[in-house]
């Protein structure tokens, strides 16, 4: 590992959703680090500016780069990790929400497969890190590994607890089916003024819900602001606008979101958590609900 920090230290992050990467960087500026998160929208609307944010990272004008898997194939970025001065700064990369490489990979991300490869083409004293509240020991766990890139006994595993002690799991039998357009047991979230992020298992039932809470507000715009949607049918400025909304806006009180929003998104003033349904798994409930009481 390099024992000397670098004039202008660079950090590069590969996280697996682009609103993920936005919200990161603002949390990063918000605190004084320069980020920047090399998306599609990232450098199109850049790029209409006159900005060349490849030409930025080249020059050290970035301390943290955020980017997809998928980015790190394009020959845009190859350029910038052969780079003799990004080489020269590189002192960390990062493989955030690491739980999903195998899963996504196998599914419908193939470039997750491809993610260790990175290892190969960045100096060999450049530390990896891989970070997740979700992953269990085991087979799944070393598959994981694998994966990014570690071999053997190579790397060092810090644990630390999920329990969150201002956090309460309630377990509720509900009254209707999920199959509908009527949900009563949350009804009451129209009435709470509580920030409350409510997660459907398909983007069709979130629209079912949303419809449903917003016939109970008065008829008129504002009921569109108090009820919001986040989703991957809606595009990413959109989502990004509704995670604006729902982080500052007193007004923007509930958000009925697909597990996308469960990915490491970070907003300080959610209250109420509700998964309509049972998630697929114990991780999946400490992973969306983790989004409360921050």
């Amino acid at each position: 590992f390099k024992t000397t920090i670098p004039k202008n230290p660079i950090v590069l992050i590969v996280t697996p959703l682009s609103d993920l990467g936005q919200s990161q960087v603002a949390e990063m500026t918000r605190i004084g680090i320069k980020a920047v998160a090399l998306d599609a929208d990232t450098v199109t609307k850049s790029k209409a500016k006159g900005i060349d944010l490849f030409k930025q990272v080249h020059e050290g004008q970035w301390s943290v780069v955020i980017v997809s898997p998928e980015r790190l194939a394009s020959q845009d970025f190859d350029a910038i990790v052969r780079d003799d001065k990004v080489r020269e700064n590189l002192v960390l990369h990062v493989v955030d929400e690491a739980h999903i490489v195998n899963p996504w990979a196998e599914t419908f991300r193939d470039a997750y497969g491809e993610i260790g490869t990175i290892k190969a083409r960045i100096p060999p004293e450049v530390p990896i890190l891989a970070m997740t509240a979700t992953s269990i020991p085991g087979e799944t766990e070393d598959a994981m590994l694998r994966t990014i890139g570690f071999r053997g006994n190579e790397h060092h595993t810090i644990r630390r607890t999920c329990e969150r002690p201002n956090l309460r799991i309630v377990f509720v039998t509900l009254t209707h089916g999920l199959g509908g357009w009527i949900f009563p047991d949350i009804a009451w979230l129209t009435r709470a003024k509580k920030k409350a992020v409510v997660y459907c298992p398909t983007i069709d039932m979130g629209f079912r819900v949303a419809t449903y809470l917003w016939r109970l507000l008065p008829p008129g715009q504002q009921r569109f602001r108090t009820v919001q949607m986040y989703n991957g049918l809606i595009s990413s400025t959109e989502n990004a606008d509704a995670l604006q909304s729902f982080s500052t806006d007193p007004g923007a009180l509930i958000m009925i979101a697909t597990v996308k929003f469960g990915m490491g998104i970070d907003i300080r003033n959610i209250e109420v958590s509700i998964n309509l349904g049972l998630p697929e798994s114990a991780e999946a409930i400490l992973q969306q609900n983790g989004r409360a009481g921050r």
